[in-house]
């Protein structure tokens, strides 16, 4: 693999939506595709590690991956005292797959300040469908210290291992008030209540263009302030409204990013939604 491709991975999402995991590894590696984050879009396949051995890929590991036998949306704020157990417990048993396998990182969501109902079945739209939302500080509050909790755990275990965990970066322009940390005084107030060589973020550019126009703020301003604790990038185009996923488009913003020499080593992953899978130098335009 040559050096510009060597921080460049796919995320098995790109796929159809339960497509098997041995169908999407032969897919992508067939394509020349040999960094792979593994996506949260699987059915439940009880034999994964022995499909993942046959493949010469580097994988990552993404939050819902490997793919639970009972359907569950992992929501570690919830003030349902069951979903939260069965969600820590999710991540936690998925940091120590990560090292068992070998993975560079495992990347976990926040979590919400309300209850996802469903996923969204609208292919324009990858946001979840929430319960009704009583917006208040209280409920906010409440779920900000509920994720710290968890992720106090979850570093404890990086800890022992040595694996590196990141927490993906929210974003959702129509959605805001159902997200934490989609801006900048929420990752300064976390890393000053945490701290860990093993623990860092996942930013999610698309995320970050939704959260700058809900909440009016810079998005190279955001990437500055935290670029000393930025563990990877997931990259997707979206129209500033809705979190589409989309191929990429040439002379777009995130650009900028993704061709900065600071980030030549970090992990860039492009993070599609049933799109075509391309060669490798049209995916990331060079």
């Amino acid at each position: 693999m040559s050096d510009e491709f060597l921080n460049k991975y796919i995320s098995t999402t790109v796929l159809k939506d339960l497509t098997p995991l041995d169908d999407c590894l032969r897919t992508l590696t067939d394509a020349n595709y040999f960094n792979i984050e593994l996506g949260s879009t699987h059915p439940y396949e009880e034999n994964v590690i022995e499909i993942l051995a046959k493949y010469q890929a580097n994988y990552l590991v993404h939050n819902y991956f490997p793919t639970p036998s009972k359907d569950l949306i992992v929501n570690v704020c919830s003030c349902d005292e069951i979903i939260r157990n069965k969600s820590i417990d999710h991540i936690e048993k998925r940091i120590i797959f990560s090292k068992n396998i070998g993975s560079k990182l495992y990347t976990f969501h926040p979590g919400y300040i309300s209850q996802p109902i469903s996923t969204n079945k609208d292919e324009s739209n990858w946001d979840f469908v929430y319960q009704p939302l009583i917006n208040s500080p209280s409920q906010y509050d409440q779920a900000y210290e509920l994720l710290i909790d968890a992720i106090k755990r979850f570093i404890k275990i990086a800890e022992e291992i040595k694996q590196p965990i990141a927490l993906e970066t929210s974003g959702s322009f129509t959605k805001k008030d159902y997200l934490l940390m989609q801006k900048l005084c929420e990752y300064e107030k976390l890393f000053s209540e945490v701290d860990s060589k093993y623990f860092g973020i996942n930013l999610n550019l698309g995320h970050l263009n939704l959260a700058s126009k809900a909440f009016d703020f810079d998005r190279y301003e955001f990437i500055e302030s935290l670029q000393e604790k930025i563990f990877a990038f997931e990259i997707s185009h979206n129209d500033g409204v809705n979190d589409d996923h989309a191929m990429l488009k040439a002379g777009e913003w995130y650009f900028e990013i993704i061709n900065n020499k600071l980030f030549e080593k970090i992990p860039m992953i492009y993070e599609g939604r049933n799109t075509p899978i391309v060669d490798i130098k049209t995916l990331w335009g060079i």
